[in-house]
């Protein structure tokens, strides 16, 4: 894929175990001005969906139900015939569309981050949630190459604050609703 020289757009990457707060981080940014929110996943869920015949919606409703599944179906097939940063080269023309805040609320695999940093100004994010999870995860635990890491141990209204302020500090301006 080609793609524009020079197109260093902001990526926020949000790394961290499963239910440590990744989606809720990227989902409560998209409510600010100029911040687009992204999956990796997103088209691997639109062809689980139509593999098995099942919504979107009856997806996310039942993710656990096949979450096993889906990242079966990645690392097996996909990741093992296009590289383990397929989902990356995806991505990257929707984020060159975005010259805004981009954020990514599934990064998991070093070679992604290789990926969006070739094209973007990447930063992971590391998502701490103590004692909260131990569901079996794809996912490499990416914390070593976080700019830093966001404890999430209270309620939703602190981790957003808490978001916000990491965020803040990291672009250098504040977030506008």
């Amino acid at each position: 894929m080609l793609y524009p020289q020079n197109s260093k757009f902001l990526v926020l990457g949000f790394n961290g175990k499963p239910h440590s707060g990744k989606d809720t981080a990227c989902d409560y940014l998209r409510l600010h001005r100029n911040v687009v929110s992204h999956k990796l996943a997103a088209p691997l869920v639109v062809a689980y969906c139509a593999m098995i015949g099942i919504t979107e919606t009856e997806y996310y409703m039942q993710k656990e139900l096949h979450r096993s599944h889906l990242i079966d179906f990645s690392e097996t097939y996909v990741k093992h015939s296009y590289g383990r940063n397929h989902w990356a080269k995806l991505l990257i023309p929707k984020l060159l569309l975005f010259p805004h805040i981009n954020c990514i609320s599934d990064l998991g695999f070093i070679e992604e981050v290789n990926t969006l940093n070739q094209w973007t100004n990447l930063h992971v994010i590391y998502i701490d949630r103590p004692n909260y999870s131990d569901i079996p995860d794809s996912r490499e635990d990416l914390s070593y190459y976080a700019v830093g890491t966001i404890l999430n141990d209270g309620t939703r209204a602190e981790f957003h604050d808490r978001v916000k302020n990491f965020v803040e500090s990291l672009v250098g301006f504040k977030l506008e609703l």
